[in-house]
């Protein structure tokens, strides 16, 4: 009774057998889909697959170009049930083919616009057509189902991933970039998978294969690389908090987001693979760092084997939040550690190359405070010789006025701290004459020199440009050498040096802020309009005080 059912409902010929199943599913698939009178709907033929468990006999070759392209709940547990019972090389295959579908409708897209709707050719379909997210998603999901079952045959375990690997990375750069947030979740969710299920592979069929193991490290790159290269992460934050607990007292700013969260799962699995880290750094071992820190291995080795990732990372802001996430740990182990850890120029150098760029000019004010603070945690775990050549170089040829303005204030804790810890040979630079020799001409002088030589400076023009500030931190160090230097370490207190600072720095400043104060309409201006002038006039009265303390 059954046999002769089934025959009628599949409209199988007498003398039928299994073998005709198969084409006989096609036929009313390629109806449900794309006939205009159908003799069944997807429902209807989901509910015959199932009742007589036809999915063995499907062709996913024939089938999943007709079923992927449907958005539609039936369609998509056909689709399911093919890839549940089909062999896992096919799964892959066709994956495959339909990823390079996807790529030539997309490549074709914009040529296609070109021709009115009779000449596309387009496929008229019974339902929706889904995106090509979600058909993207939808192979993702076969290849994590189908990879636990792959058979190694004459290929090794790399050869056989390789291949899967590359279509999978072609399929994401399909999909993230026209992802919602909830796509996105999905397919990080859906890499995991694969993710697990390759590592568990390579672990059960080749556990000694290390370009198996490099594939699938490869393939957790590649995730990380094209899922995660923008997205709005707040690992940095958190570290920054973690190491300065200060300055997360009364934040009500969140440290952590939903693609934070989804990061952590990934690495979690990646983890559990117990993969053997390469000798080359990677994306992987960069988001490692950040949310996984390693407690087993010195600060500075770290920083060295990181060193190439990190760089790329700040140049190309990409993985930025990550980059300053391991900085800001590892450099922040160096300096509350006993004694201080000191970095080769090797490391400190190139980063110092970079850090200023993001902490002068990225266009979030956050970002900007992290990579200065790391900044400065870099140049405190820095050679001597090279943290004071460093100093140098940001406060007097930095093409960021921004950033000019902040070094001063890293000299200025460089040099209390050196006038602070007599005989210190780390300090030993800012607590002597050669402060004085290197940093004079730097900060006891206006930018340019001839700044205030010339009365038709308008004060209009003066605030405008950056030089309000940096004078400002020049005056508020120049105050504090003078009040903490009591031995006159630097020589900032001989009579000489005091008459230079008074005669080519602020006796200029001084008569250039009398004459716009002098100037009613100045005068009679609001606060707010001449801030700068008045921040200016306090710090010249308080270094005026403190001179005249030295001198009398």
């Amino acid at each position: 009774m059954l046999d002769v059912e089934l025959k009628e409902t599949l409209h199988l010929e007498d003398g039928y057998d299994e073998t005709h199943y198969a084409p006989a599913i096609h036929a009313m698939v390629l109806s449900a889909v794309r006939e205009k009178e159908p003799s069944r709907s997807l429902v209807e033929v989901k509910e015959i697959i199932d009742r007589w468990k036809l999915e063995e006999w499907m062709n996913i070759f024939d089938n999943l170009p007709l079923l992927l392209p449907v958005d539609d709940e039936s369609a998509r547990e056909i689709v399911a049930a093919m890839g549940r019972s089909a062999s896992s090389r096919e799964i892959v295959l066709a994956s495959q083919e339909a990823v390079e579908r996807i790529e030539h409708d997309l490549t074709n897209e914009d040529e296609e616009e070109e021709y009115d709707d009779n000449s596309r050719g387009e496929v008229e379909m019974n339902y929706p057509e889904a995106s090509k997210v979600n058909q993207i998603l939808t192979l993702i999901d076969l290849n994590a189902a189908a990879i636990p079952r792959l058979v190694k045959r004459r290929k090794t375990a790399g050869e056989t991933l390789e291949p899967i690997v590359e279509s999978l990375g072609r399929a994401l750069a399909i999909a993230v970039p026209k992802s919602t947030p909830e796509q996105w979740s999905g397919i990080m969710q859906a890499m995991t998978k694969v993710a697990v299920g390759a590592g568990k592979w390579v672990d059960d069929n080749a556990p000694d294969d290390v370009i198996a193991e490099r594939t699938v490290q490869a393939l957790v790159d590649k995730v990380l690389s094209v899922c995660c290269a923008n997205t709005h992460t707040l690992i940095a934050q958190r570290v920054l908090e973690e190491c300065f607990p200060r300055l997360a007292r009364g934040s009500t700013k969140p440290t952590s987001s939903p693609h934070d969260e989804a990061i952590i799962r990934l690495l979690d699995a990646y983890k559990s693979i117990k993969i053997d880290s390469t000798s080359k750094p990677s994306a992987t071992d960069l988001f490692l760092g950040a949310y996984y820190p390693r407690t087993d291995i010195d600060p500075t080795k770290w920083l060295q084997f990181l060193l190439p990732v990190l760089l790329s990372s700040i140049q190309t802001n990409t993985f930025l939040d990550q980059s300053l996430a391991v900085l800001l740990r590892a450099l922040h182990v160096c300096e509350t550690t006993t004694p201080r850890l000191e970095l080769p120029a090797s490391l400190t150098v190139p980063l110092c190359d970079v850090l200023p760029v993001i902490a002068s000019v990225h266009p979030d004010p956050i970002v900007r405070h992290q990579a200065f603070r790391a900044l400065a945690l870099l140049l405190a775990a820095a050679e001597p010789q090279i943290r004071f050549q460093q100093l140098v170089e940001l406060t007097r040829d930095s093409e960021y006025p921004q950033m000019r303005v902040a070094a001063i204030g890293l000299v200025k804790s460089a040099l209390i701290h050196a006038l602070e810890s007599p005989g210190n040979t780390r300090d030993a630079f800012f607590g002597g004459h050669m402060f004085l020799r290197t940093f004079g001409p730097v900060l006891f002088r206006t930018d340019p020199p001839d700044l205030f030589t010339e009365d038709s400076l308008t004060l209009q023009d003066f605030q405008q440009g950056p030089e309000p500030t940096r004078l400002a931190a020049c005056l508020s160090l120049y105050y504090v050498l003078l009040l903490k230097d009591e031995k006159n370490q630097t020589g900032i207190r001989d009579k000489d040096v005091l008459a230079s600072v008074e005669h080519g720095f602020l006796t200029p400043l001084r008569k250039t802020i009398n004459r716009w104060m002098d100037d009613p309409s100045i005068a009679d201006s609001h606060v707010h309009d001449i801030t700068s002038v008045v921040s200016l006039k306090i710090g010249l009265e308080r270094v005026d005080s403190a001179r005249t303390s030295i001198v009398s």
